[in-house]
This record gives structure tokens, sequence and C-alpha cells, in this order.
């Protein structure tokens, strides 16, 4: 059996590079197990939010990066409403067949927290029980 696979967005993997955060151990733990999934829209967006805020903890990103498995962006369902990258974020989880959606970004994804949309399931990170 496969394991299921955790797509993180920006924010997650923005918060992961904090030296000694929780999100940095268990993203780790993700990669290790082959379930780390991300796409170049989320890892370019918190790339550019580390050198505008947080540079010191840029050189996380690369590291987290390097275990990570790239997807495309996709489409997002068509009776979803969120802007258009978030979208195309939740469509790339959906077609590379990610279990879990993880992210914090409570203002466009909070409405869909605990739901399953199209086999994967919109958690924020406190909810997430790997």
């Amino acid at each position: 059996m496969n394991p299921a696979k955790v797509f993180v967005d920006a924010n997650i993997l923005f918060s992961a590079c904090r030296p000694g955060a929780h999100l940095h151990g268990l993203l780790f733990r993700l990669a290790d197990e082959g379930r780390l999934v991300s796409c170049d829209l989320a890892i370019d967006e918190a790339a550019r939010n580390l050198f505008r805020k947080r540079p010191d903890w840029a050189p996380n990103l690369a590291i987290i990066v390097q275990r990570t498995t790239r997807v495309p962006p996709g489409r997002c369902p068509l009776n979803i409403s969120l802007p258009a990258n978030d979208g195309a974020l939740l469509g790339g989880a959906i077609a590379a067949g990610c279990a879990v959606f993880l992210t914090g970004d409570r203002g466009d994804f909070g409405p869909l927290y605990s739901r399953v949309i199209e086999g994967v399931l919109v958690l924020p990170p406190a909810d997430f029980n790997p």
C-alpha cells in the first residue's frame, strides 16, 4: 500500500523553515516517508515571503524542497470558489492523488477545513495527525 501523500502550501513551507519549528520536523518526517508533496507555485511564494520577511530562515527552504515531491498546479474544482493561485494548489493536490491538503491559510481555506474535496481532506496544521 502506498503511503498517503500530503500536499503543503506556501505558508506551511514558510513556517517549517523556522529553526526548531514543529512543522520543520513534521515535513522531514513526511519526506522520509515519501509523502511530502508541493508545487513550484507554493515553493516560489514561500521563497518570496522568506526573503522579504525572514531571510535568515531561507536556507532551510532549499533543504525542505530538495526532499519534496514537486507536482504541477492543477484545476480548481468547479464547485469551489478560491483565488486563482489557491485553486491551482488545491487542484494540484487533487491531480497528484494526495490524501491531505495542509494549509494555515484560514482566510481562503478556512471554510473548507475538515472537508474532503475530490478525495483530498483540507486541514490546518493543528488538526493534522500523521
